[in-house]
């Protein structure tokens, strides 16, 4: 049960100022949401594809605070953005994890495999209704070969 052809996503949500070290524990703004994390067939993409496609999209670069990488108006702001790096990446679908519900996942697993199925069971899928599907890879195959 791999999740090798799923994008995955971990956030977290933080107020504005809240990972300065002056503001810890003050409410200093709005809440933001933040990407922990975006792998795609075994590879971190924060660094690449995510900062590419943020500096594409929001016309900066994208910030990184203590690994959490962003900011994003909000969760539903980071689902919009992260279906459109799952369709430029013909991802088949999405998984949102929280950094808190991950991290049960992991204290509840001994092995990668139930780690695996935790996190299937934990995060929410969202279906990339623009990838291909295995049967049109086939039908792509068949009239390659037939030109």
């Amino acid at each position: 049960m791999s999740l090798k052809n799923e994008l995955m996503v971990i956030f977290t949500s933080k107020t504005q100022g809240a990972l300065d070290p002056q503001n810890i524990g003050n409410p200093s703004g709005p809440l933001f949401t933040y990407l922990v994390g975006a792998w795609y067939m075994g590879k971190n993409l924060c660094e690449s594809v995510i900062s590419e496609k943020y500096m594409t999209l929001f016309g900066l670069p994208i910030k990184n605070e203590e690994d959490l990488f962003g900011p994003f108006n909000s969760q539903e702001e980071l689902k919009k953005f992260m279906y459109i790096v799952a369709e430029e990446l013909e991802s088949q679908s999405i998984r949102f994890l929280t950094i808190d519900d991950f991290n049960k996942a992991l204290a509840m697993s001994s092995s990668v495999g139930e780690l695996q199925i935790k996190v299937r069971e934990m995060s929410d899928k969202m279906e990339n209704l623009e990838a291909p599907s295995e049967k049109d890879s086939l039908i792509k195959r068949i009239f390659s070969k037939n030109k």
